[in-house]
């Protein structure tokens, strides 16, 4: 059975595909959720760092919820991901990114955490900073044993770029040239050993060596800032991407600015093209999410803060708004898809 995960501003609830209809379950009321990942181990298992309300953890693909994270000792869990290939003693081994800019790691399916104290001491970190809030940082992404990296931990920070561990956290490469410095999607594919994609608040850029160096491959682009983004399960040379100008309207900050946004693919090698077909307008609306099925070749999902749900089944080049159920007034903060 598809199921599609939402992160709500107060909460996160589950939708399940029935007989071409996706059915609303119950709001979980965790929290506000920031981060979510599925692990790969186990598609039935997924986790929702929820801001100050810490993690959580379902075990029946986000019907319920349980609290864990014991030993996660800052108060904001900012991003939760699930290590690709390093088996702990229950499932996938998982990170945690905080805020202020932390790592954890749990060995036991996130029940108990460990703190990877090394990564308080790269040397860049006096620097580190949110623009809004100047005196303050925070993980805004993070991959964990890519395909080709076993060992490899590469960190996300808003907003000062991207460093990287080769040796499990023991040590850490301070920040790596050109890798965007707004980097608010990290991601890899298992079919792509050695290459990481990022979409940031300055650009797309990709490495092709686990993260040693970047490039930044922005031909086709009109707009300037990226947001979310998910890959092709079947195919690694095709990606979505949510786009705008700039961060304000791209979020809809304010109220009497005209929100704007839209969503590029990129296929095969070519440059990036702007995906209209079957999504709402572009005017009006805010950067939703996108997220991608492992179980579901050329098939892509994208959540829009009013929670609409559409899907692509053609690898991104058209869309359509599936018949689901209404969230009410819940907002819409995140998304992810798994098959249980």
């Amino acid at each position: 059975m598809h199921v599609a995960v939402m992160g709500l501003n107060d909460g996160v609830v589950q939708l399940a595909e029935r007989d071409g209809r996706w059915n609303l379950g119950e709001v979980s009321p965790i929290g506000h959720v920031e981060s979510m990942a599925v692990d790969p181990a186990n598609p039935n298992r997924i986790y929702a760092g929820a801001a100050e309300d810490g993690l959580w953890r379902s075990d029946d693909g986000g019907a319920t919820w349980e609290r864990v994270g014991a030993g996660i000792t800052r108060p904001v869990v900012a991003t939760v991901a699930v290590s690709g290939s390093r088996a702990g003693s229950d499932g996938n081994v998982v990170y945690v990114g905080t805020q202020l800019s932390a790592v954890y790691r749990s060995e036991d399916g996130g029940r108990t955490f460990e703190e990877l104290r090394s990564f308080q001491d790269i040397p860049s970190r006096p620097i580190w900073a949110t623009p809004p809030a100047p005196d303050t940082h925070h993980v805004c992404s993070l991959v964990a044993d890519p395909p080709g990296g076993e060992g490899v931990i590469l960190v996300g920070l808003e907003q000062a770029g991207v460093v990287r561990s080769s040796d499990g956290g023991e040590t850490w490469d301070d920040l790596r040239p050109l890798a965007d410095e707004d980097p608010h999607s990290m991601l890899v594919h298992p079919d792509a050993p050695g290459r990481v994609y990022i979409a940031g608040g300055v650009s797309y850029c990709e490495s092709s060596d686990c993260g040693d160096s970047w490039n930044r491959q922005v031909d086709g682009f009109e707009v300037t800032y990226f947001d979310r983004m998910a890959i092709d399960p079947g195919d690694p040379d095709t990606i979505v991407i949510s786009a705008a100008h700039e961060p304000f309207t791209g979020h809809g900050v304010f109220p009497s600015s005209q929100t704007w946004s839209t969503v590029y693919r990129r296929t095969n090698g070519s440059g990036w093209s702007e995906v209209t077909e079957g999504l709402p307008s572009r005017e009006g609306t805010a950067m939703g999410f996108l997220a991608a099925n492992a179980a579901e070749a050329g098939v892509f999902y994208y959540a829009t803060l009013p929670g609409e749900l559409y899907r692509s089944t053609d690898g991104g080049g058209s869309w359509r708004r599936e018949d689901a159920d209404a969230i009410g007034a819940h907002r819409v903060t995140g998304l992810v898809c798994t098959e249980i």
